[in-house]
């Protein structure tokens, strides 16, 4: 895999106003059930994908990352994945972070006027841009201008093989 690969969600292009409304409800439930805590970093507690099963269009969400995962990972015979929802405000947007895990990506739903910036690039976020790229790699959120709605994304990360496999529970597996 070279250092990133970027696709388009036909899932969120065609179905961006109802991921916005369905991310606004994620996130009432999420406030109530972890006591307000921001769900970006209650990404411990649970997949984004648990939560919304029931749902079609984030199930189809839920096969193009598949995709792009198996796309850029041929050979791993089993991966796990663990996803979020990050929905912040123009100044909650993440500063300089990394993921300790082999794969980190993330999908558009809203980006609002945003860039993902990584020490030797950037990636200019665009709606329904999955980006999937090697972990450990230090990024932030760069606001490009002001804006006044909700910057929302979905993160996710990918491993080989689970630190603690009864501890995390937002691990689902990739089939």
């Amino acid at each position: 895999m070279n250092d990133f690969f970027l696709a388009k969600s036909r899932s969120i292009l065609e179905n961006q106003e109802n991921f916005i409304k369905e991310c606004f409800y994620l996130k009432d439930k999420f406030s109530k059930k972890f006591e307000g805590q921001d769900t970006t970093f209650s990404y411990k507690e649970y997949n984004v994908f648990a939560a919304t099963a029931p749902s079609p269009i984030w199930w189809d969400l839920f096969t193009e990352i598949h995709q792009v995962i198996r796309q850029n990972l041929p050979h791993a015979h089993r991966l796990w994945m663990q996803s979020w929802l990050n929905f912040h405000e123009h100044d909650e947007v993440l500063d300089w972070h990394n993921h300790t895990w082999p794969y980190h990506g993330y999908v558009c739903i809203e980006p609002q006027d945003t860039t993902t910036v990584f020490e030797d690039y950037e990636i200019k976020n665009e709606m329904g841009n999955i980006y999937f790229g090697s972990g450990y790699k230090p990024h932030k959120v760069r606001n490009d201008t002001q804006f006044d709605g909700i910057r929302m994304t979905i993160g996710f990360d990918v491993c080989l093989s689970p630190r603690r496999p009864f501890e995390q529970w937002s691990l689902m597996p990739i089939l």
